[in-house]
């Protein structure tokens, strides 16, 4: 296998503002693929500032410029020449601008699309906008290349700063219609694809919303700004050079680094030293760097410091309460993600919790006296929920010691003792004719898609006890709602659920839709800041995902509001493609529940810690049990009462809506 790298470095800008690093970034991961990756084809593209001010070329010869026609030609070249297998890297530093809405197939995006300004020895510049760079890239996943691209750029440079960023520049300009009209966009190159089905629930996107066999890595969100400074006496990229060490120190330690874990380490230090711009992760996250090592998904928390005060990246959103533990232990991203549930160094209990993050003081100091920095992980040692759910044991099971320590030692657990009255909602464990464990609800009724134990096989009622959390977090999650949201944050949205005969929800909060029927997510935001918005799908599986980052998007979007002359619309358009999985149709089912989740935050944060795998099916015998009593119960999960809204900052404002989309088989279904 060969590794190719195409690396795009522009300082000279003809018509704008030059920057100072974006040459030297390129250069600097041009030595780090060459020392680290064995036989690679690389081609650098870079435009250097001439001394004279007069001269208006750079001082690069003309088949190294970055130049739209020389890079595309290094693409073709590639796309005739590698193999399937093959690597590809690509790197951009430069200035970054924003186009206006280019057609009806992108009308998913909220605002502007980013595109890529590259020197042109004619006009100055030349864009290369994301549809065509995106383009360029299915060609090439279509022949099987494993492909990186990094974007260290403005992606849609537009929030407002407040006050001066002192010793930094932005790498970002206006858009120029003369320059855009000298790149044309040829719209007969995307016809407008059908939604593909990748999970019981896919949403469609476009673009970097849909990076499918490729993995793109952008240095700030959308309608955010990137930066570029002097670090140790040289000018960088913030971003390129975080990154540049962070897989330096995997290099040197010989470990691979997944997408993912250098996400986290990027995302991780820019909030610490530039929290004014947010890394984003877009395509397939578990593949290792420039390599074929796959990794398990890392849903560990951060650790960060402000103001001497130690923090966590999650709050009441995210489940967390007062008094919750966590162990935490120092990160870089050449450590591989297994290893983590072995790290401890020290432990830290929850004080405070906020909105999306929490307080933490220290409980037992570090193992190796190593000083707690930001960056740091967080893994979750119990949970202090206000309720638990209860677990009772059927005659035919036995309230036997061993049940009651297991079921006790459980995070979501509580046995029901003979002087417990009226516990609001519990699971029964029944023991069938064939001597397997059963899990039903309080009526009796068996869960739907939950595996039967048999009681003969060993490590029977530890599988049990796992079971019944599984279902327990499943459901503590469908019923989290914030209690304390702010009454601004109330009005600040509206989401709008058609389905593809324009019909919305029913009396009873419910869409019933065909199978492979396309659902229609509108979100608006009424208000005047940007709101972020995630969505999870809690499926008929006992199974929770990320819409947007199981598909290869990010953990979330961004919707600015609504800004005529910026050409942002304040809304974000989100079809999903709903199906009937395979296993429930195998069991002759005919349809099926999924409960879409959204949360609204008012900054950036991840919820990644809120997902669940799929209950391993160990049995053929299913029946579904359609109340949701454990709602009532979970309902009462109580988040303690902090404060008023004036004395919790928007900032770390919250709120959740849960719809139900009903999915059913008939005689027609949607193609």
């Amino acid at each position: 296998m060969t590794t190719w790298a195409v690396l795009i470095g522009i300082n000279f800008y003809v018509k704008d503002r030059h920057l100072h690093g974006a040459v030297q970034d390129v250069r600097d991961m041009g030595g780090y693929i060459e020392a680290n990756y064995g036989q690679v084809n690389m081609s650098i593209f870079t435009a250097s500032a001439p001394g004279d001010s007069k001269i208006k070329l750079p001082t690069e010869e003309p088949f190294a410029w970055p130049t739209f026609e020389n890079i595309k030609a290094k693409l073709d070249q590639i796309e005739q020449a590698a193999n399937q297998g093959d690597f590809l890297y690509i790197h951009f530093s430069g200035h970054g601008t924003q186009q206006p809405k280019i057609s009806r197939e992108y009308k998913e995006h909220d605002g502007n699309d980013v595109a890529l300004v590259l020197f042109d020895p004619t006009r100055g510049a030349h864009y290369l906008r994301g549809v065509d760079l995106a383009r360029l890239l299915q060609r090439l996943a279509r022949k099987g290349l494993k492909i990186t691209v990094v974007l260290d750029c403005c992606y849609s440079g537009s929030v407002t700063r407040r006050g001066e960023i002192v010793h930094l520049n932005v790498r970002g300009v206006e858009w120029d219609s003369a320059i855009a009209a000298e790149s044309p966009l040829e719209l007969s190159a995307y016809p407008h694809e059908r939604p593909t089905t990748i999970r019981d629930a896919s949403s469609e996107f476009k673009w970097l919303e849909s990076a499918r066999g490729y993995t793109v890595i952008t240095a700030c969100g959308p309608h955010e700004k990137t930066w570029e400074g002097d670090i140790n006496g040289t000018k960088h990229g913030i971003f390129s050079f975080i990154l540049l060490s962070a897989l330096s120190m995997a290099a040197k330690s010989g470990f691979h680094s997944s997408h993912e874990s250098v996400y986290h380490y990027l995302r991780t230090k820019c909030h610490a030293s530039h929290s004014y711009q947010n890394p984003m992760l877009f395509g397939d996250r578990a593949v290792s760097f420039l390599g074929d090592v796959r990794f398990p998904s890392s849903d560990l928390a951060e650790i960060f410091i402000s103001e001497g005060t130690l923090h966590l990246n999650v709050g009441r959103a995210h489940g967390v309460f007062k008094d919750d533990e966590y162990d935490i232990f120092p990160y870089d991203p050449k450590m591989r993600i297994q290893s983590f549930t072995k790290m401890a160094s020290a432990r830290t209990k929850v004080d405070i919790v906020h909105g999306i993050t929490s307080d933490v003081v220290v409980t037992q100091g570090s193992s190796s006296g190593e000083e707690i920095r930001t960056g740091w992980k967080a893994r979750p040692l119990t949970h202090f929920s206000a309720q638990k759910a209860h677990v009772n044991l059927a005659s035919n099971v036995g309230a036997s010691k061993d049940w009651s320590v297991a079921l006790a030692s459980s995070k979501f657990l509580q046995p029901i003792s003979e002087n417990m009255e009226s516990p609001p909602y519990s699971y029964q464990v029944n023991m069938n004719d064939h001597l397997e464990y059963e899990v039903s609800d309080s009526l009796g009724n068996r869960l739907i898609n939950v595996p039967v134990i048999s009681a003969q096989t060993a490590g029977a009622m530890a599988n049990v006890v796992r079971i019944l959390e599984h279902v327990a977090k499943f459901k503590s999650i469908e019923i989290l709602e914030n209690r304390l949201m702010s009454s601004w944050l109330e009005t600040a949205f509206t989401v709008n659920i058609f389905d593809s005969q324009q019909q919305t929800l029913d009396a009873s909060g419910v869409l019933e839709v065909r199978a492979n029927e396309v659902v229609n997510f509108t979100f608006r935001n009424l208000s005047h800041r940007p709101l972020y918005l995630t969505i999870y799908d809690l499926t008929p599986a006992w199974q929770i995902q990320g819409i947007f980052s199981s598909g290869g998007g990010p953990d979330y979007w961004v919707i600015q509001p609504e800004d005529k002359a910026k050409n942002y619309t304040g809304q974000k358009n989100i079809p999903m493609r709903m199906v009937i999985p395979e296993e429930i149709k195998q069991r002759g089912l005919t349809e099926c529940d999924d409960v879409m989740k959204l949360f609204v935050t008012t900054r950036p944060t991840s919820f990644a810690a809120l997902n669940l795998p799929k209950i391993k099916m160990l049995d053929e015998t299913l029946s579904r049990n359609k109340s949701d009593d454990l709602a009532d119960f979970l309902a009462k999960l109580a988040l303690p009462h902090r404060g008023s809204d004036v004395d919790r900052p928007h900032d770390e404002d919250w709120a959740t809506r849960n719809y139900i989309i009903r999915t059913k088989a008939g005689d027609k279904e949607y193609r």
